[in-house]
């Protein structure tokens, strides 16, 4: 599986930024973890206080490994237009493994999906199987994918970029 997450410049800009924020929170934590550490010495501090920011700096660096391990791509305007990307919407004709075949409209994201949207676009992460199949493809083209546990396989056709999604229904052919 390709590893390469494709950014338009904004995304990779927003990418930088969330790195910086992440750093700036990390010297922040640390610091105050060493003065928590000089106070529990002196009897000022409990070493709850110390055991919850210890797991806080973890957490961030955690955060932060994963977005520095990212292999990324950057791709231009034009290019973006035509190849599915995270944070873009795209209508698809989707035949599910069990034989049902629909069209329905989601938006590409890199993370989990946020499952208390209740628009009719489904948020679909680039780690789901069918998104997997679809990210970084051309717009127009069929790719084929499978689900875990389940017989069959899955075809799916990227019909077009949404340009300007809303969250009132559609009615799908």
């Amino acid at each position: 599986m390709n590893n390469t997450i494709k950014y338009t410049k904004e995304q990779y800009d927003r990418h930088v930024r969330k790195i910086e924020e992440l750093e700036k929170q990390y010297a922040d934590v640390k610091q105050a973890l060493s003065t928590a550490d000089r106070r529990l010495v002196d009897g000022w501090l409990r070493s709850s206080e110390v055991r919850d920011l210890s797991q806080q700096a973890t957490h961030i660096l955690r955060e932060l490994t994963a977005l520095r391990n990212k292999t990324i791509e950057i791709i231009d305007e034009t290019e973006e237009s035509s190849v599915v990307t995270i944070g873009h919407t795209y209508r698809l004709s989707v035949k599910y493994p069990n034989g049902e075949q629909r069209e329905r409209a989601i938006k590409l994201v890199q993370q989990d999906p946020d499952m208390s949207n209740l628009s009719h676009i489904t948020e679909l992460s680039i780690k789901s199987p069918l998104g997997a199949s679809i990210y970084g493809k051309e717009i127009g083209s069929v790719a084929e994918y499978k689900v875990a546990g389940q017989s069959g396989i899955g075809v799916v056709h990227i019909l077009e970029e949404v340009k300007n999604p809303t969250n009132e229904p559609e009615e799908m052919e």
